[in-house]
């Protein structure tokens, strides 16, 4: 409504120490959706960021690859170490970001399980929610409170804005009441029948509300055969004897696990390298990988969209949750996972160019 923009990141277990991982994933979605408009559009941008930027257009585009495709290729600056360089990125950030930010372009940051997060990016989280000068710009943070202790940076965090009165909403995310159980389980079903509430109530019991497991057990029930639908009655039935008797163990990744070894052999693989990668994965980095075409690892991807277990995004894909490429990682044997991503950092070091190993 107020031609606003829209960019997320997401932190991610296995490469969270990369600084500032989630931010550069953010803003070059931003880059990704300049680049998609016309010539006019991406000419006034262009000129936004410049006059953002300065002479100091390298310290952004060698974090933030995307922006150096639209404002070009900026002039080397004096190299800096350790906390220096920090600063110094930190202040250009922030004069970025309010620059580019204004009333006709509201700008919305979604930074996701900043659980998992580098000290110097959840820093760079509170310089940005501490700056009173930074107008037209919402920023959001996800975490897992039960993964979050008290001496985690983000608890630090949340307090230091508290004690320096930074006006921010904290809002819990609670798990779903039977009700709406019902009501998801109703609309999924789409038939209206009038027993669906014992089969959400068993759903409901075996799940405790949690959002995931209850998408998840759904679709388990499914394909275990303990849910069909009747085409001469035109309504659902259920075993529930046999649903009553399925383990929901407190583990989402225990049974997202015996879901996912029943995909063929060869999806498997190519998820297993796409969960050593991140959340974020692209057919070009698998292509290099896994020797093979960029139309074959589409191919063997297909399967795992229509699954639901990664969805396309843009240029890449994303796994639908970071239990799906948790329980997916979990599958390699611990001792051939360094050996793997050593495997990885090779095979993509001797085809990138310059700018994309920076």
């Amino acid at each position: 409504k107020k031609k606003g923009i829209v960019i997320k990141g997401k932190f991610d277990q296995i490469s969270s120490d990369t600084t500032y991982s989630t931010f550069v994933q953010a803003f070059n979605e931003l880059s990704q959706l300049i680049l998609a408009g016309d010539n006019a559009y991406q000419a006034k941008w262009k000129k936004r960021i410049i006059e953002a930027i300065g002479n100091s257009g390298k310290i952004l585009t060698q974090f933030m690859p995307g922006i150096e495709f639209l404002i070009g290729k900026q002039p080397d600056l004096p190299e800096l170490k350790g906390i220096e360089a920090q600063n110094r990125f930190n202040y250009e950030f922030i004069r970025f970001i309010k620059t580019i930010a204004d009333k006709d372009f509201p700008l919305i940051i979604f930074v996701d399980d900043l659980q998992w997060a580098d000290d110097s990016s959840v820093n760079l989280f509170k310089i940005i929610a501490e700056n009173r000068d930074i107008q037209y710009v919402m920023l959001i943070g996800g975490y897992r409170k039960n993964e979050v202790n008290a001496s985690n940076p983000v608890s630090k965090t949340v307090y230091e804005l508290e004690q320096d009165q930074i006006s921010f909403e904290q809002l819990g995310l609670r798990d779903l009441d039977y009700n709406e159980v019902y009501n998801l389980v109703s609309d999924a079903l789409t038939t209206k029948q009038d027993n669906i509430g014992f089969l959400a109530d068993i759903i409901y019991s075996k799940t405790k509300g949690n959002a995931f497991y209850v998408w998840q057990f759904l679709k388990s029930i499914y394909e275990e055969g303990f849910l069909k639908f009747d085409f001469d009655e035109m309504v659902w039935q259920w075993n529930a004897e046999l649903i009553l008797q399925m383990n929901v163990s407190g583990n989402v990744v225990e049974l997202m696990t015996s879901f996912i070894l029943k995909l063929p052999e060869e999806t498997l693989e190519i998820l297993k390298i796409a969960s050593t990668i991140g959340g974020r994965f692209s057919k070009r980095n698998l292509s290099l990988i896994r020797q093979v075409s960029e139309k074959n690892i589409e191919s063997l991807l297909n399967l795992s969209v229509t699954e639901g277990l990664i969805i396309p995004f843009a240029t890449e894909y994303k796994f639908a949750h970071d239990r799906i490429q948790q329980a997916i990682y979990s599958l390699i044997p611990d001792d051939e996972k360094i050996a793997l991503h050593l495997l990885n950092g090779r095979r993509l070091s001797a085809h990138f160019s310059e700018a994309e190993l920076g």
